[in-house]
């Protein structure tokens, strides 16, 4: 069963195997498939579920990602994931700080 945005250019399969997997690996995104006018399957795609902020931005977050295959966006995805664990640590030790004095 097939889902269709506003647009019905893109849509994510429900029964995509790598799509699904792609989902469970990165489930803060909302992971599919884009389809061109001819509604081919065209590039992939991964939007966050979560909020952002323009400082997050600022530091290489990003809040959709689009490539040109699975495993491109399999490493996109991951980068993201790095640079937000990276950006974690700072962001609690400036709390602490913040709080403590």
């Amino acid at each position: 069963m097939g889902f269709r945005d506003a647009n019905e250019l893109h849509y994510w399969d429900a029964d995509d195997e790598i799509v699904g997997r792609l989902r469970i690996r990165f489930p803060r995104w909302r992971v599919w498939r884009g389809r061109n006018d001819q509604c081919e399957p065209s590039g992939w795609y991964a939007t966050r579920t979560d909020v952002i902020s323009e400082d997050d931005l600022d530091r290489g977050l990003c809040r959709t990602l689009d490539a040109d295959n699975d495993t491109e966006l399999a490493r996109l995805l991951g980068e993201q994931e790095r640079i937000q664990q990276d950006i974690a640590p700072r962001d609690g030790a400036a709390e602490t700080a913040t709080a403590g004095g």
